[in-house]
C-alpha cells in the first residue's frame, strides 16, 4: 500500500482526494495545545475520494490523559471511519526515550480506548521500538 503523511504546514497544499495513494493518515494536533487548522479538510478529501483515512496525534510527553482527551474531542465523528494511532518521536517530546515512556504511551492508548472502544496504534520509527520493550503497548 502506499500513502501519505499529511500535517500542517508541511503539506498544506496537498489534495488528499487527488493524490495517488491508498490511504492517507493526518495529523490531527499535538500535546494539549496545537491543531492543524487543515486536518478536517485532509482527512475528508482522502476520504470522499475513496482512499483510507487514518488521524493521528503527536505526542508530547506531558499529560496522558489531557492529550487523549484532546485527541478525542476532536476526532469523535471518524471514530469508527478511520485509523487512530500515537505519534511518538523525540521531537518537543519530554517523555522521549526516558524512564516511564512505555507506561505513558500505554496510559494515553487506554485514555483513548476508555473513551472509543478503539485501541490506537503505536506510530513511530523502527529504531524507536528496537530499544524498548513495547509488548504492552
Amino acid at each position: 500500500m502506499n500513502g501519505y503523511d499529511c500535517a500542517h504546514p508541511f503539506q498544506k497544499d496537498i489534495n488528499t482526494a487527488k493524490v495517488p495513494a491508498d490511504f492517507v493518515i493526518v495529523k490531527v494536533g499535538q500535546g494539549c495545545h496545537y491543531v492543524n487548522p487543515q486536518w478536517r479538510q485532509m482527512i475528508d478529501g482522502a476520504l470522499s475520494s475513496g482512499k483510507l483515512g487514518g488521524l493521528y496525534y503527536y505526542g508530547e510527553g506531558k499529560d496522558a490523559k489531557a492529550e487523549a482527551e484532546h485527541f478525542v474531542g476532536l476526532i469523535r465523528p471518524y471514530i469508527g471511519r478511520v485509523i487512530l494511532a500515537y505519534d511518538w518521536e523525540g521531537m518537543q517530546n519530554g517523555a522521549f526515550n526516558k524512564t516511564g515512556e512505555v507506561a505513558f504511551v500505554r496510559s494515553f492508548m487506554e485514555q483513548v480506548h476508555a473513551m472509543t472502544g478503539v485501541y490506537p496504534f503505536l506510530y513511530c520509527s523502527q529504531s524507536v521500538t528496537l530499544r524498548r520493550d513495547w509488548s504492552s503497548v
